[in-house]
């Protein structure tokens, strides 16, 4: 207020952090960048009764007791925290909280990393999960003793778990419990951008799943955790382009034969993507062979054919999911896209209204960007293996993944989004990744329910829109949102080396050869 001495003009969270504020608005930099939620600069009103006439008679005994009973209580009232208090003895709390809020990690460990903050995964999943989180909170707040800290402890667990993984074959028996503690690992060494490490604990994280079998990880949380592993070893396999033992049917089915209902549709396309890396290391053969040869070798058919097989299960899978959650998805007419999203949003889709989506649950928009991630994966794939029939195997996978629409209970609108088939292209696909990715950047704070792959769909999307400045300049604003996303942008357009299979005929059929490739091998390799 203008004229008050010491009345603060910073926002609220500025003020109850106690840290001067930019006063930037609507909301302030400096709780942006330190992922602090900005309340704004609205003070609550305080109202004071100021009237001077007296109290009823009746009433004047009981008011002096009040005001005596208010009198004692101010006099025993002490300072909560006291100024003498020492805060150390919640720093783990602290941390652990910094930790939480980071809706990328909190989706990714849905149950087990409550659990194992909660020590009840064990002594290692427990020190792991403050390693984790005073090493991330102290280089978050520029506290170097709270960082050395979570380093010091994270060497600690290195060595126990060097200790547990030499027992051989004794981690049959109870290999399981140290899933978790390697995810946290890993996860640790992602923070830090230690490539080295994250590399040596992929390596154990598949050598303790391949022992350990399926069975292991039917019940709770070791079946997310073995889901979480699952997302992330198949990352690996994309990028070099290696067979993985989740391709086998026992992998795809035992983990939940206690509870089949208990696999969620993002489970059902992971089984789709799990058998893509196969495809991957098949085909990298094959580029060996000279290309007359390799066109008609009953290889490529093999492999074009299995690429088939996974496009329709996965158009099988989309007509289900909009008989069951279709209602989740809808236009959002009441907020209008604005600047960079007008721009982009402005001619989307077949629907005049394509404007912003509206999802009716979190896990509704993690589901349709992994799906079009999914399908980008094969119609790359069927793109480069068959350029000039690609488009009428799309079109063939749509008709035979089609339900019998004389059915009632199949007789359905897709709208606002793409019914399956009704684009050979993977821009399409890449585009309705970005349309349900800018309902998620409003609504992170929902990211409860399990998401192994928060954002690689959304780099699979920039890596098919590089080549579009308005598109891209749309998805980066977007990423630039969260802290915890902007700097995704930045760490390449080459998700999992999708853009090797990225062509240009893949994304315009029409105008282009298709043996002309986009990414090439030194460019990714810059």
């Amino acid at each position: 207020m203008v004229g008050v001495a010491g009345r603060s003009k910073g926002c609220n969270t500025c003020r109850k952090r106690r840290v001067k504020c930019d006063e930037t608005k609507p909301v302030c930099t400096r709780c942006t960048k330190a992922g602090f939620e900005c309340l704004g600069y609205e003070r609550a009103r305080m109202w004071h009764h100021t009237s001077t006439a007296p109290f009823p008679a009746a009433d004047q005994e009981a008011e002096k007791q009040k005001q005596d009973s208010a009198l004692a209580a101010k006099h025993h009232r002490v300072s909560s925290p006291p100024p003498e208090l020492s805060l150390i003895a919640f720093q783990g709390d602290f941390c652990f909280s910094f930790m939480f809020s980071n809706f990328i990690w909190r989706s990714y460990g849905a149950l087990w990393l409550n659990q194992a903050a909660e020590g009840k995964l064990g002594n290692l999943a427990l020190n792991a999960t403050k390693a984790l989180s005073h090493a991330n909170f102290g280089r978050s707040n520029h506290k170097s003793d709270i960082e050395l800290e979570g380093s010091i402890q994270y060497g600690k667990c290195l060595k126990r778990l060097a200790t547990e993984l030499g027992r051989g074959p004794e981690l049959v028996k109870d290999g399981n419990q140290l899933l978790v503690p390697i995810l946290l690992l890993i996860m640790h060494a992602a923070s830090n951008s230690d490539r080295t490490g994250a590399i040596f604990h992929l390596k154990g994280l598949s050598r303790l799943l391949y022992i350990c079998g399926p069975e292991a990880f039917q019940r709770q949380p070791l079946l997310n955790a073995f889901e979480a592993a699952r997302a992330t070893v198949l990352v690996a396999g994309l990028v070099g382009k290696q067979r993985l033992f989740f391709d086998d049917q026992r992998w795809r089915t035992v983990p939940w034969a206690l509870d089949p209902k208990s696999k969620t549709s993002q489970s059902q396309l992971l089984d789709i993507l799990v058998q893509i890396p196969g495809i991957l290391q098949d085909h990298a053969k094959l580029e060996h062979v000279a290309a007359s040869t390799a066109s008609s070798s009953p290889e490529l058919r093999g492999i074009i054919k299995r690429v088939e097989e996974q496009l329709v299960t996965l158009f099988e899978w989309r007509w289900q999911w909009q008989k069951v959650s279709g209602h989740q998805v809808e236009v959002d007419v009441d907020e209008q896209p604005n600047g960079l999203a007008f721009a982009s949003l402005g001619s989307i889709g077949t629907s005049s209204q394509s404007t912003r989506l509206r999802f009716g649950h979190f896990v509704a928009a993690t589901d349709m960007m992994l799906y079009n991630a999914t399908m980008m994966w094969l119609l790359a794939l069927l793109w480069k293996l068959d350029p000039f029939g690609a488009g009428q195997r799309i079109e063939s996978c749509a008709i035979a993944a089609t339900p019998n629409l004389q059915d009632e209970a199949w007789k359905m609108s897709f709208e606002p989004l793409r019914r399956p088939g009704s684009s050979l292209t993977v821009q399409s696909p890449a585009m309705e990744i970005c349309r349900a990715f800018e309902w998620v950047t409003r609504h992170h704070s929902r990211a409860k329910d399990p998401t192994f792959l928060y954002l690689f769909p959304v780099g699979m999307a920039m890596s098919v829109l590089q080549l579009d400045p308005q598109n891209k300049a749309w998805v980066k604003s977007l990423l630039d949102k969260s802290p915890l996303t902007a700097n995704y942008a930045a760490q390449g357009e080459n998700p999992a080396g999708f853009g090797f299979y990225l062509t240009k005929q893949s994304l315009d059929p029409d105008k282009v050869q298709a043996d002309e490739q986009i990414f090439l091998p030194h460019e990714v390799a810059a």
